[in-house]
């Protein structure tokens, strides 16, 4: 089903306007897929690549799986993608590190834009003090590695958007 996103909602598109190229349309047509956004506000599109391998890495092996280690699974996550080329800003000792340098190598984008899949949402506050990090994904849901999904052998899983809570910082990787 085609639907034209008005805002936050999605409104089936009339079949005259479904005809009409794309560039023409000041509104943004799209593939209605459950609660996914495809686009945030700013238009930017999702980092599919970094997504995927975020949901891939919850349980794949060869991931962090130990509670309080966030940044190491998130760095290993990026580098699936993108092999060592963020390594001298995405490779510290904890997650406000981490988000630091990448905000300082111009990777942030404003929070007022809203994030999308593939973003890397940072806490800079809380945490023990260390931060925490996780990766937006479809859904409306983070993946993470967090002590909230401990179970004795693994602290990866999933939260909503709304459960991880407040984030003070977003990431943008480049899509190439």
């Amino acid at each position: 089903m085609w639907a034209v996103r008005l805002g936050r909602s999605f409104h089936v598109a009339p079949a005259p306007l479904r005809r009409w190229p794309r560039w023409i349309l000041a509104i943004r047509l799209q593939h209605v897929k459950g609660d996914q956004d495809a686009t945030n506000k700013g238009g930017d599109i999702v980092n599919e690549a970094l997504e995927e391998a975020a949901v891939k890495a919850v349980t794949a092996d060869g991931f962090e799986t130990l509670p309080h280690y966030c940044q190491r699974w998130t760095r290993q996550v990026v580098e699936t993608v993108y092999g060592k080329r963020f390594e001298d800003v995405i490779h510290k000792a904890n997650a406000i590190s981490a988000g630091l340098a990448l905000r300082s190598a111009g990777y942030s984008i404003p929070l007022q834009n809203g994030s999308v899949p593939g973003d890397l949402l940072f806490k800079l506050h809380g945490s023990g003090g260390d931060g925490h990090v996780g990766i937006r994904v479809l859904g409306n849901k983070v993946a993470e590695n967090s002590s909230v999904h401990w179970d004795g052998h693994d602290a990866r899983g999933f939260r909503s958007l709304k459960e991880f809570g407040h984030f003070d910082l977003i990431i943008r990787l480049p899509l190439e």
